[in-house]
């Protein structure tokens, strides 16, 4: 039996990293390329549909208001909530207002600013968002047809531990594994382009307020040369990896909720909301990751899903693992792979076959958001491995966030 169990490890490992050693001789014909305005490099757009949206489209902005003592005491554990996107595939619509508030966000620069956003989105966008959740709603109807009614679903919170270390050092300067970076706030994250970094929300604000301030904070790549022993042992820890300083943080308005003013109590932080992105003063000089949205089609139940991460505090030691969708929501993903506090942030990707290139491409669907207690609208408690899915809504508000333009990326 363990025979069996390391040879579908191993070969699952191998089946990882095999494709990434012909991706530099990829061709871009056939996809749409466009000229960054953060980088002289040409660059391949995520997709090859693309967002209906304004060119312009109207922004409304306010100030930040500054948190509370009484707000500052509360914490992650104390506040987390999940509402109706925990309940399944639930048939409602996106409405104007929704879509505007879920748009929303809130930038911090190294500058100390601390600005509010609103987007007024394009109607064509809204009839898309609509038209994605029916197709959802059809699939998962469909995936549940399929399936034997007598097969009784066991409830696991965490699986088998599929977890490899990295240590070869021609495999940690590939792709996917050159993706991953560390946040000195002792987190994870994923690149998804030359400067950006997508991370989970609570890494970098504790829905009060920012958990350092931003010229605190840097991203951690890891070096590319051979590691010192005082470095791979912790000694010296910090000198495995390059650091670069952040400029930008963006955050989902809803995530920084706070309680009406005058009064006491939790500020419900919904959980589909724990996404970030960090733009970086310089380019991390590494491979990304493009991401896409999530659905049943790729993240469905009993879907493999994978991630990499650096899951020790005081090591640069690389974790891989992959795992099977336990179950999936509109929002969410409930998956079972094992990771460590220093794991959340962690971009989880899935292989997707390209058409145009003919080969495979790992693509970001969500960010691992780790071993999670929280509150359901009903009062009563779940606990869950989380992560939160990339919907059509979350991709367009990333790509604005890097473009300033929803329908620059394709998606």
């Amino acid at each position: 039996m363990w025979v069996s169990v390391v040879l579908t490890l191993f070969l699952a490992f191998n089946h990882c990293i095999a494709v990434d050693r012909d991706t530099a001789a990829v061709p871009t014909s056939g996809l749409v390329n466009i000229r960054k305005p953060w980088t002289s490099k040409r660059v391949v757009t995520w997709h090859t549909i693309q967002f209906p949206s304004k060119p312009s489209p109207p922004l409304r902005e306010h100030e930040g208001e500054a948190a509370t003592e009484d707000e500052e005491e509360n914490t992650l554990e104390d506040i987390l909530f999940c509402g109706p996107e925990c309940k399944g595939y639930v048939n409602d619509t996106v409405t104007d207002t929704k879509a505007v508030n879920e748009f929303a966000y809130e930038v911090f620069t190294d500058e100390g600013t601390d600005k509010v956003v609103e987007i007024d989105l394009d109607s064509d966008f809204l009839r898309y968002l609509n038209r994605w959740r029916d197709g959802e709603r059809r699939l998962k109807l469909r995936e549940k047809e399929t399936k034997s009614d007598s097969r009784r679903r066991r409830e696991v919170i965490v699986g088998d531990d599929t977890r490899f270390t990295i240590t070869d050092r021609e495999w940690l300067n590939q792709t996917p594994f050159t993706t991953n970076v560390k946040i000195s706030s002792g987190c994870s994250g994923v690149l998804i382009s030359e400067i950006h970094v997508l991370t989970a929300a609570s890494c970098v604000h504790n829905g009060r307020k920012m958990i350092n301030k931003i010229r605190d904070f840097e991203v951690g790549i890891r070096q590319k040369r051979q590691l010192s022993r005082d470095e791979e042992m912790g000694k010296n820890w910090k000198e495995a990896f390059r650091w670069i300083p952040v400029k930008k943080i963006f955050v989902p308005k809803e995530w920084s909720s706070k309680p009406p003013k005058g009064k006491k109590g939790k500020a419900e932080l919904p959980v589909d909301k724990n996404y970030a992105l960090i733009q970086l003063k310089r380019e991390a000089d590494r491979d990304f990751l493009n991401v896409s949205v999530g659905s049943v089609a790729n993240v469905g139940e009993g879907k493999r899903i994978h991630f990499s991460s650096f899951d020790e505090i005081a090591r640069p030691t690389l974790n891989y693992r992959f795992c099977k969708v336990m179950e999936e929501t509109m929002e969410i993903l409930y998956q079972q792979c094992d990771g460590t506090p220093q794991s959340i942030g962690a971009g989880i990707y899935v292989r997707r076959w390209n058409k145009l290139t003919r080969n495979w491409e790992r693509n970001v669907v969500g960010i691992f958001t780790g071993h999670q207690i929280f509150y359901l609208e009903d009062g009563s408690t779940r606990e869950r491995n989380l992560a939160v899915k990339v919907t059509p809504l979350k991709f367009a508000q990333i790509c604005f966030w890097m473009t300033g333009d929803y329908g620059e990326c394709r998606g």
